[in-house]
């Protein structure tokens, strides 16, 4: 394809890619005139191999559907990483009390939760944070934002903190029941 039919086959079909783009998923014109440039400059520096305005069509739909694909895949993983801060202080919490304020009822709540709180503070500071920000309610894309770590890895990190926290729970109350007996 020489220059001149580059230049007759951006005329003639860049409107209808525009259109093309949004059909396929580009919801904002800028977007999808974007999409377009990207392919139609992919295709000029492809122009040598391509002979016919067929084979430039052909390359061109290809082209554009994995553009927009694309596009959606990064539009997509951006929401999904985004925080839904004014959440944040609707979340009401179960009351624990201050060992400061309130030392009785510290005492109290430490005695009846000691194994809890043992198996809390066994775990390492990312799987306490993990715990409390699921505890709290966040989806696992809202976890792994404030993680800084990708989705699949904090789901991962979920499952086997969930995991492990079980065998604990049974260890531990297999050893109070052998204890008391």
């Amino acid at each position: 394809m020489t220059d001149d039919e580059y230049d007759a086959y951006v005329r003639r079909a860049h409107r209808g890619l525009c259109r093309r783009a949004r059909a396929l998923g580009a919801v904002e014109p800028d977007d999808a005139q974007s999409v377009v440039n990207q392919v139609l400059t992919e295709l000029y520096a492809h122009a040598e191999d391509i002979s016919t305005e067929d084979e430039a069509d052909r390359f061109v739909r290809w082209r554009l559907k994995r553009r927009v694909i694309d596009l959606w895949r990064h539009d997509r993983s951006r929401k999904e990483s985004e925080l839904l801060t004014d959440s944040f202080t609707e979340w009401e919490l179960a009351s624990i009390p201050s060992p400061e304020s309130h030392p009785d009822e510290w005492t109290e709540f430490e005695v009846s939760n000691k194994s809890a709180l043992d198996l809390f503070n066994s775990l390492d500071e990312k799987d306490r944070t993990l715990l409390r920000l699921r505890v709290l309610g966040l989806t696992p894309a809202e976890c792994a934002a404030l993680l800084g770590i990708g989705t699949g890895a904090e789901r991962t990190r979920w499952c086997r903190l969930k995991k492990r926290l079980a065998n604990e729970a049974v260890a531990a109350a297999a050893s109070e029941k052998e204890a008391t007996a």
